[in-house]
């Protein structure tokens, strides 16, 4: 029964009618082929969810990607804004959140981080060897849109703790803030030299050279990163979206990556925002709504695992 009910969750919605049969026809016939693939994707979700005899290594990877990202589908504040198409963020929260800058902050906010930025002053003036108190500072004056003193800081924290590659990454983003992308893709480097395995420090130098209009390099530069497959695509569909003459390039590797890895919901998260830009709003809305079918199956569907992984400690 729970199988269906999945199946049932998945499926298309569309309105029952007398004569369901036929409109259903008619309305399979003025399908873009987009949509088409989209159904197709959402079915390789249910048919793992419902097939017993799929391989275990298959569905182990299936469910490590939905225990990863299964959760993140917040349309606002789960990605990161690539001007024509976008790169989503990961699940790992920055210590640096430029998502909430000196221009969004509400009056509350922003007194409060004045308040902790006075607090972190005052124990630099009395330790300016403190390291947390100077990345404390470094944060909050990014945040309040201070990035001279918030370079400074980090160039401070770069030389004293030269192998975190969470300084070099806060350095970079700090550095792109300042419009100075040359130096920000200099610190992504730094950061990629000691872990070519985090996803947030691959978008950010992406965006970089891509802001830079540096697109071959871009592309080139992806072979030496160690993330996941569909990580890459994401990268590479933001870079094709940006680049003049590549727009349709940018579709159908959004739509392949979605085909090829329909549980990872960013990428439908990528895609909408990828056709919105292009004006392309009905299309746009249609993935979401699908990317919120597939999310329900996924809920549910880790329900079950859940239910049934205490049903065996029980027994």
């Amino acid at each position: 029964e729970l199988v269906e009910k999945l199946k049932v969750i998945a499926a298309r919605d569309v309105k029952r009618k007398e004569d369901q049969e036929r409109e259903e026809a008619e309305i399979e016939a003025q399908k873009s082929d987009f949509e088409k693939k989209i159904e197709k994707a959402v079915k390789k979700v249910d048919d793992v969810i419902g097939n017993d005899e799929i391989a275990e290594a298959d569905k182990n990877t299936i469910w490590g990607t939905l225990q990863d990202w299964g959760s993140i589908l917040v349309v606002a504040g789960t990605i990161f804004v690539f001007s024509s198409g976008i790169i989503p963020t990961s699940t790992q929260a920055g210590k640096l959140d430029f998502g909430a800058s000196d221009v969004t902050l509400s009056r509350k906010e922003r007194q409060e981080a004045k308040d902790m930025l006075a607090q972190f002053d005052q124990r630099l003036q009395t330790a300016p060897s403190d390291l947390k108190a100077v990345e404390g500072s470094a944060v909050l004056n990014a945040k309040l849109g201070n990035y001279p003193q918030a370079r400074e800081l980090l160039a401070q924290l770069s030389v004293a703790k030269p192998e975190d590659k969470e300084v070099w990454r806060l350095k970079a983003e700090v550095e792109a803030r300042s419009e100075d992308l040359e130096s920000a893709i200099n610190s992504y480097e730094r950061a990629i030299a000691i872990d070519a395995t985090s996803f947030e420090i691959w978008e950010g130098y992406i965006t970089a050279l891509v802001n830079n209009e540096d697109f071959e390099l871009a592309m080139q530069t992806l072979d030496k990163a160690k993330v996941l497959p569909q990580e890459v695509g994401i990268l590479k569909a933001g870079i094709l979206s940006r680049w003049p003459g590549h727009l349709v390039e940018a579709d159908k590797l959004y739509t392949k990556l979605i085909y090829e890895h329909p549980a990872d919901l960013r990428l439908y998260v990528a895609k909408s925002a990828f056709l919105n830009d292009n004006e392309r709003y009905n299309e746009a809305k249609e993935v979401i709504e699908t990317a919120k079918r597939v999310q329900k199956v996924v809920q549910e569907a880790m329900k079950l695992e859940e239910a049934e992984a205490a049903a065996a400690a029980n027994n």
